[in-house]
């Protein structure tokens, strides 16, 4: 994936400027899933191309999305949360500081690291890139596939005899050593404990809040994919931006650049002007 803002020292930070949240819904929107985060990072110019966006681990591609949301919108969340003990939805206003399990706090995407070892394997957080080159493994060839995807990419042999490693990735059975050599791959037995540690790395993009709930007093964890909270926001944003053009363009004869170049508060203004 390329962008046209790669190396530009023009580019703005952040995504609060209304004409550049636009420029990031719509490249956002064309980017797969699970690389919206990453491309809305950028696009909020913290990285210097969209490469190195892409090449993110999850957990810090997590924590920088929260920072453009915090930028962006503020540090609170709005949801409505249903309680599991008695059923009760409430509104709560969620911290986007990390919670109890956001990025720099105690369990959450800033500790739990890039890697982990299982037994004489190396499991590495996946990536955006990775992310997305698994999905598409998966909806071409089956969820086998993926698997084999993400163990070739995400898993290495551990380094064995005085620091010599054993091999590169590996692909279900066997993997390509780091000198050209063939390496077994992990044993069925040891397939589960890789797994949930890749899925647990994985599971870095996720920030967890703690609310209680007023009527029975319940603790309830709630969980958001850090990425996925970003663009939908954006997303929601986006339109009513666009609906502004529209309303102050037809009013007024403005064009696009000139509407959002308005600050807020006479945008909101004239359009109060613009409905008498």
């Amino acid at each position: 994936m390329t962008s046209p803002t790669d190396g530009d020292p023009r580019f703005p930070r952040g995504l609060r400027d209304p004409a550049a949240l636009l420029t990031a819904w719509e490249l956002a929107g064309q980017a797969p899933p699970s690389a919206r985060a990453a491309v809305l990072v950028h696009r909020a110019g913290l990285t210097g191309s969209l490469d190195e966006a892409l090449d993110l681990d999850v957990g810090t591609c997590a924590g920088l999305a929260l920072q453009v949301y915090r930028d962006t919108f503020g540090e609170v969340v709005d949801a409505v949360v249903e309680c599991p003990g008695c059923g009760e939805r409430m509104e709560a206003g969620l911290p986007t500081d990390g919670g109890s399990g956001g990025p720099g706090s105690p369990g959450g995407p800033g500790q739990l690291g890039r890697e982990r070892t299982v037994g004489a394997w190396v499991v590495r957080a996946p990536t955006a890139r990775d992310l997305v080159l698994i999905a598409e493994r998966a909806e071409r060839d089956g969820l086998a596939a993926a698997r084999d995807e993400l163990l070739r990419r995400c898993v290495r042999p551990a380094a064995v005899r005085g620091g010599e490693v054993r091999g590169g990735g590996v692909s279900g059975g066997d993997g390509a050593g780091a000198v050209g050599r063939r390496v077994a791959g992990p044993e069925a037995s040891e397939l589960a404990v890789i797994e949930a540690a890749a899925e647990e790395l994985a599971g870095a993009a996720v920030l967890v809040s703690v609310v209680t709930c007023p009527e029975c007093g319940t603790a309830v964890d709630v969980s958001f994919d850090a990425g996925a909270m970003l663009w939908d926001r954006v997303a929601a944003a986006a339109p009513e931006l666009l609906a502004d053009v529209a309303s102050l363009a037809r009013a007024y004869g403005w064009n696009e650049t000139e509407v959002l170049a308005l600050p807020p508060v006479r945008r909101r203004a004239y359009l109060a002007l613009a409905d008498r």
